[in-house]
């Protein structure tokens, strides 16, 4: 089996942020790229998984603080890459689920009514960010440059949200 360039690149960044006299002693004397691999990959699972738990337990934390929401959901949305990247596999309706809680302390009554809205109608994770950008970027005094195009099922989204507010009980 030979190994591919990512392959080559692992194990080389593997070397350079664990390099220690061990190591080499570790992988001296093995020929083949693929045996070193496994080795340093069996060697430093624990250290992924702490890595893994580490970026997980930052990205539940990353709590929305009430300042600019187009800097927080960049910051937020990195978090998740990082999560991803880092082995941990994270489908939409977590990252919406994860996403939404962490604004519940700031801005509740925005969660609800994304929550009831949710209940009716399928929401991308894009399209929450982008309603949650819309909603608060002008209170920060701030344009929202990626909503400046509105597609049909964004409008529909806020024509029910609308009907929902007006609806909604006291």
């Amino acid at each position: 089996m030979a190994l591919t360039n990512m392959d080559k690149l692992k194990i080389a960044k593997t070397i350079m942020k664990t390099y220690r006299r061990n190591l080499l002693d570790l992988i001296t004397g093995i020929r083949k790229g693929t045996k070193i691999l496994r080795t340093l990959n069996c060697t430093y699972a624990s250290t992924g998984k702490a890595r893994q738990k580490e970026l997980w337990e930052e990205l539940l934390n990353k709590k929305y603080d009430g300042k600019d929401p187009i800097q927080y959901s960049s910051k937020w949305r990195q978090a998740v890459r990082a999560v991803q990247e880092s082995g941990m596999k994270l489908n939409s309706e977590q990252q919406i689920t994860i996403f939404l809680a962490n604004y519940e302390n700031k801005i509740k009554d925005w969660v609800k009514i994304t929550q009831k809205v949710l209940c009716s109608h399928k929401q991308t994770l894009t399209e929450i960010i982008d309603d949650f950008v819309s909603e608060f970027c002008h209170k920060k005094g701030k344009k929202s440059n990626n909503l400046a195009h509105v597609s049909q099922k964004d409008s529909k989204h806020k024509i029910v949200k609308l009907k929902y507010l007006k609806n909604k009980p006291n």
